[in-house]
């Protein structure tokens, strides 16, 4: 009887478990199984060429750096805006400067870098794509076609050229004569700049804080660049006093406003600050006007200034009176909706521009979206981004909702599998409707507890894999264990784990389940009828190391995703590589990548680059998919050759766009599963999603 059961076991897995040049495998915390399959000795059918990518389930949004139009673009932290009177709007993103068309919501990098996940700002002049800023901040556009930065982390004021992109720096900290964080800009239409300077927060403590000043700086003519204090105490303790130059003082200032009469407003943590730049004299018009922290300050030149209030509220206050009141939003409730004053919501709110049509544009950071409010009826839209669409909620399509995506494993019978990382679950999805349902686990109830349904719990499960018997295997990293979930009942039960922590699964024609171990640098095998580990590669307390070699003679170094070929060999992500191990002879060779080397390039074995490879999964056709996570790219090796290509996405480009391939985009490719008709499917951790490329 015991040979029938495992009879029946290699028959079923080995129509769900082909070769790389065969039809799929148990991959990575993926299964790679086609509906479809026949003989895998036959190939599966031979390759299918990719072409589009489409959604599954989730709703794409999020964090990222795409250049597109309305919600199909993407920010990384959009923080300060300013308005260029012509329909633009400049903002400040990342370590860059974006433009928004204010009439289609279309978005476009104008110089710098918004977001990287390998590479902090820097500091160079020179064409847009080659321009590097460090945290800018505010921003002011002359009527000239130029556009001031506050590059803050630079402590330097920059130039942009809006028609080239050519950026130059008009001041230096050297230029102030001691410590400079510029932040607030505003321009008074004669061409003079105002600097709002934050003032300085010093890691040795608050004893060496000081306050902020306001600055003026000579932009047109020969004297270009001159600087002169306005008011402030340069090097004093911050505070809240009025008076005349040197002797009022600031707190910590942000956003600054040029009512067009002649006086300046600045934002003061919560208070409004009015300075007449002709003589210097400050007096506190307001000394409340906020709840958290008042950002961005626009004024409409009637009276009135409009403030970002990180309490996820916009402001109004009134300059004749220091009056101030919330015109939309709701205080302390942070949300992404659209509607007409307290039934608009926002995230942490900064930035504010105030365009010639009477449209307020609001930098919605913590939705990372531009948001536009009609100031005489306080209706807020979405002009461009969209929001992080990430929770629990079972649904269908775009209805549907996961949090951290990561492993993914397909059952040959329609169904994909995820761990759903952050939330602690495991979700099923019909691939077909793209109706998502949770298997097992309770959301943000982290624990070990074996149980049915809900009442089993993970702690940050990761990969996944299907064993074609009905099961679905996990590794539940939190819990250093492997868990098996019987797809039918629900069922949880604990297979094996203690002392290590379990990464990428995948199963062999014996059903012998292997599990990368990233803590100990090794690759374990497990036999889950008896829950019996020993080392197959790699030593266990070895340092880190990249050899190859046979069985423990090789070393891995921080090793992640893993799928079977179907054939005899598996293949592992490891260190910016990735390495074969044959089953036979337990001898692993490196077929891909240069270790501890990131990069994109294509090319072949070790002259091709990654940048964190993770989830793998075969095509059935001698191919074998790299989700190359960083570089929000999938990549293909063709194994006979090992030359590697970019076939989904474009390092560098973060952001899902969907359609054909050659236009499409990844955020944050994690799992991987190969499924029916050559299909693979994809799940986005950055923006929650599941995908298809087909």
């Amino acid at each position: 009887m015991r040979n029938a059961v495992s009879l029946a076991f290699v028959v079923a897995l080995s129509t769900l478990a082909g070769a790389c040049g065969l039809a799929g495998s148990a991959a990575t915390g993926v299964a790679t199984v086609p509906t479809d399959a026949g003989d895998p000795a036959e190939g599966g059918g031979g390759a299918v060429s990719l072409t589009t990518l489409a959604l599954v389930a989730g709703e794409p949004g999020g964090l990222g750096n795409i250049d597109a139009t309305g919600a199909d673009a993407r920010f990384a932290q959009p923080w300060y805006l300013a308005d260029d009177g012509l329909g633009h709007l400049f903002v400040s993103d990342g370590d860059a400067v974006r433009r928004v068309d204010e009439a289609s919501g279309a978005v476009t990098t104008v110089a710098g870098i918004a977001y990287s996940v390998d590479q902090a700002g820097g500091f160079v002049d020179g064409p847009g794509p080659v321009a590097r800023f460090n945290e800018p901040s505010g921003l002011a556009c002359d009527p000239g076609g130029v556009v001031y930065v506050a590059d803050s982390g630079n402590s330097a004021i920059r130039t942009i050229d809006a028609a080239t992109g050519e950026v130059a720096t008009l001041v230096r900290a050297s230029d102030v004569g001691g410590a400079f964080t510029p932040v607030g800009l505003a321009l008074d239409g004669s061409g003079t700049l105002y600097v709002a300077d934050f003032g300085n927060i010093p890691m040795a403590g608050p004893s060496h804080e000081t306050g902020g000043a306001i600055y003026r700086v000579t932009v047109g003519g020969g004297a270009g660049g001159a600087v002169t204090l306005v008011a402030g105490s340069p090097g004093g303790a911050p505070g809240i006093v009025d008076g005349t130059g040197p002797a009022a003082s600031f707190g910590h200032l942000r956003g600054l406003a040029y009512d067009g009469v002649g006086k300046l407003y600045v934002a003061d943590g919560c208070a409004i600050r009015q300075i007449d730049p002709a003589t210097g004299v400050v007096v506190t018009t307001t000394a409340e006007a906020c709840v958290d922290q008042l950002y961005g300050l626009a004024s409409d030149g009637a009276g009135s200034l409009y403030a970002a209030d990180g309490a996820s509220v916009i402001r109004v206050i009134a300059t004749a009176t220091g009056a101030s009141s919330t015109v939309a939003g709701q205080v302390g409730a942070a949300g992404a909706t659209d509607g007409v004053g307290p039934a608009a919501t926002f995230d942490g709110p900064t930035g504010v521009a105030l365009g010639n049509d009477g449209t307020l544009r609001i930098a919605d950071t913590g939705n990372f979206t531009v948001r536009a409010m009609v100031t005489a009826s306080a209706a807020v839209t979405t002009l461009a981004g969209a929001p992080a669409y990430a929770s629990s909620e079972d649904g269908v399509g775009e209805g549907a909702r996961f949090n951290g995506p990561q492993g993914a494993a397909f059952d040959g019978a329609g169904h994909l599998y995820v761990a759903d990382w952050s939330d602690g679950t495991i979700r099923a999805v019909e691939v077909g409707s793209g109706a998502v349902t949770t298997l097992a686990g309770s959301v943000g109830t982290a624990g070990n507890a074996d149980g049915t349904g809900a009442a089993a719990s993970f702690y940050e499960p990761t990969w996944v894999a299907y064993d074609g018997a009905g099961h679905v295997f996990v590794s539940d990293s939190g819990n250093f264990a492997i868990r098996r979930v019987d797809v039918a009942t629900a069922a949880v039960t604990t297979v094996a784990g203690g002392g290590y922590v379990p990464e990428g699964l995948a199963f062999d024609r014996r059903g012998m389940l292997y599990v990368v171990d990233s803590a100990y640098s090794s690759i374990r095998q497990i036999d889950v009828s008896t829950g019996a580990t020993e080392v197959l590669a790699g030593t266990v307390g070895r340092a880190c190391g990249m050899a190859d070699g046979v069985g423990t003679a090789a070393s891995f170094c921080g090793p992640l995703g893993l799928t079977y070929d179907g054939v005899g060999s598996l293949y592992v992500t490891d260190n910016q590589t990735v390495r074969r191990i044959e089953l036979a002879t337990k001898r692993v060779t490196t077929i891909a990548g240069s270790p501890g080397v990131t990069g994109s390039s294509d090319g072949v074995g070790a002259a091709a680059l990654f940048d964190q490879p993770s989830a793998l999964a075969c095509d059935g056709a001698g191919n074998l998919y790299v989700a190359d996570s960083f570089n929000a790219t999938v990549r293909r090796i063709v194994l006979a050759t090992d030359q590697v290509t970019t076939e989904i996405g474009r390092a560098g480009q973060y952001g899902v766009v969907l359609g054909p391939l050659a236009s499409a985009r990844l955020n944050g490719p994690e799992g991987l599963a190969a499924g029916p008709g050559g299909a693979l499917f994809i799940t986005d951790i950055d923006e929650n999603v599941v995908l298809v490329a087909r």
